[in-house]
């Protein structure tokens, strides 16, 4: 009789298990392998368009053409580029946070680096960089939650289970069967495959390294690989008070700055 127990609990909780597994499997790997292309998406994926605007105006500071002063204020740095070599230098991102800052020259007062971040976030090019990247959020929020919902089958199965070990013991136990201890040891193997399996789910993956850097350079002037390494982590994490994007940071909202 304890056997139909088993079967009964142990047939569901193990194909919920490698139901569960394989949507795991199958989102990490899509995570992995999928976008995003260029350090925006990776931005956009990991803090919407307000780390798309701390890209921008990272990169801008690190290639000398953005400048925050001691009271949190934003100006163009020296390191502008000429008219003629601008549009071949700086992405349509970071020439809309520019674009901000042209009030300057006409006496108004520079906007904060705040309400500079603000501005970027809500410009047309970085809509265009969420707009492009909303199919591929929206199937990567639809993969997150079949794994979710499996996550929860195989929790409440794991429970029943539970309960049918009890029941099967003493059902076992009633016939003269030893106590219980035949369906224990069935139940405990279940636990342990089922355990081994989840295992294979793994833990969450970070999607892919980015494979291009915002193109903003002062002409002729490489951007140095610990400058490229800044860029990749505020693309991560925001903007933080322990890289290259330690300036902006200071000036930034903590309650909306990840530190790292």
């Amino acid at each position: 009789m304890w056997v139909f127990i088993f079967l009964g609990a142990g047939v569901p909780l193990l194909a919920a298990t490698v139901v569960r597994v394989l949507l795991h499997r199958g989102l990490r790997e899509r995570v992995a392998s999928g976008p995003p292309a260029t350090l925006y998406e990776a931005a956009h994926l990991h803090g919407g368009r307000q780390y798309v605007a701390e890209l921008a105006l990272t990169a801008l500071h690190l290639a000398g053409l953005l400048s925050v002063g001691a009271d949190g204020r934003a100006h163009r740095g020296p390191g502008r580029p000429e008219p003629a070599a601008a549009d071949a230098a700086i992405d349509p991102v970071q020439t809309a946070a520019l674009g901000f800052l042209d009030g300057e020259d006409d006496g108004d007062d520079p906007p904060h680096l705040a309400a500079l971040r603000t501005l970027t976030a809500d410009s047309p090019a970085a809509l265009a960089v969420e707009t492009a990247l909303g199919p591929v959020r929206e199937r990567r929020r639809r993969r997150q939650r079949q794994a979710e919902w499996a996550d929860t089958a195989q929790a409440a199965l794991a429970r029943t289970a539970g309960l049918a070990t009890l029941a099967a013991c003493v059902t076992d136990s009633a016939r003269g069967g030893g106590l219980g201890l035949r369906p224990l040891l069935a139940f405990t193997a279940l636990g342990v495959v089922t355990g081994l399996l989840s295992l294979l789910c793994g833990p969450p993956r970070e999607p892919s390294a980015p494979t291009g850097v915002p193109p903003c350079l002062v002409p002729g002037v490489p951007l140095p690989a610990e400058a490229a390494a800044t860029l990749t982590r505020v693309a991560r994490a925001g903007v933080s008070r322990h890289d290259g994007s330690a300036p902006l940071a200071a000036h930034l909202d903590p309650g909306l700055t990840t530190q790292g």
